[in-house]
Formats: C-alpha cells, sequence, structure tokens
C-alpha cells in the first residue's frame, strides 16, 4: 500500500519541519492601512465601493461580506475599475432575482441576463484572481445559488 505522500509529486513535496512562506501575503493592506470608515457607515445589507452605493445585495449577507473584504485589499485603478463593475453587475443580477422572488416568476429574457450577468461577473472574479494571484473564485460560490433559487419560476 501506497504512502500519501508517495502519491505527491516529488516538486510539489513538502519537508517536515520546514516553514514555508506565502509569497502572496501583502494583497490585503495591514490592519493600520485599513481603511473602514466605509465599512462603519455601510448599512449591514448593502455595499459602498467607490462611490457606487447598491440597492440589491441585501438578499445575500455572503456578497456583502464578499465585497466587504475585498474593498480591503491594495489594488491598481484597473482592479479597482475591474471589482466596481462587478459589484454593478452584481446589484444587476439581485435585482432580477428580487423582480422574479416578488412577480413568482421569470421569463427567457430575465433569465438569460442573470445568466450573462453572471458569466461577466466569473470572469471578472478570474481576472481579480490572476491580478491578486489568489483564488478568489471560492467568494463567489453562492452566486450558483441564486440561479437555482429562480428556476422553479422560469416560464418559457
Amino acid at each position: 500500500m501506497d504512502r500519501l505522500m508517495d502519491l505527491v509529486p516529488n516538486k510539489h513535496k513538502l519537508e517536515m519541519g520546514r516553514v514555508y512562506s506565502n509569497p502572496y501575503h501583502r494583497v490585503f493592506k495591514p490592519v493600520k492601512e485599513q481603511d473602514d470608515s466605509g465599512l462603519v457607515g455601510d448599512k449591514q445589507d448593502q455595499v459602498e465601493l467607490f462611490g457606487y452605493n447598491t440597492k440589491n445585495f441585501d438578499i445575500c449577507p455572503n456578497a456583502v461580506k464578499t465585497f466587504n473584504i475585498l474593498k480591503k485589499a491594495r489594488m491598481t485603478s484597473e482592479s479597482q475599475e475591474i471589482l466596481s463593475q462587478m459589484v454593478k453587475l452584481q446589484d444587476s443580477f439581485f435585482g432580477i432575482e428580487k423582480k422574479t422572488m416578488d412577480d413568482k416568476k421569470i421569463n427567457e429574457d430575465g433569465f438569460k441576463g442573470m445568466i450573462k450577468r453572471l458569466n461577466e461577473i466569473h470572469h471578472r472574479v478570474g481576472i481579480l484572481s490572476e491580478k491578486f494571484k489568489s483564488d478568489l473564485r471560492k467568494h463567489f460560490v453562492y452566486t450558483t445559488l441564486h440561479i437555482i433559487r429562480v428556476l422553479p419560476f422560469y416560464e418559457d
């Protein structure tokens, strides 16, 4: 029987007792440099990001948490623009879901609109992940659940 460590390729093997550092540990600002002023004034169920105030984030506390974490990251102006686009797309995505929940129905155009926004959000998550050299996908798994939530109301 093989040991678990024998299954790991040599280039990925770790030595016991050796300390490995994370080369990406500087993505987020040190606590003393973080500006939490936006968090203090934010509503618990909405996000303020670069002057944009969301309207539909109240249906997803995970989204509020995720964007409040991401806005603390060190960003170039290009990364800020991508994050700004993401929060607007996400707000629009949640707006369609809210309307669906109120109307108890969603037509094909609405559903395609949600899927399109979801794809654009995930594309930008990939771009930011590459820029931050950190996999951000795990923070956005909640988005798929919102698609599943509206499926029972889909009408052809």
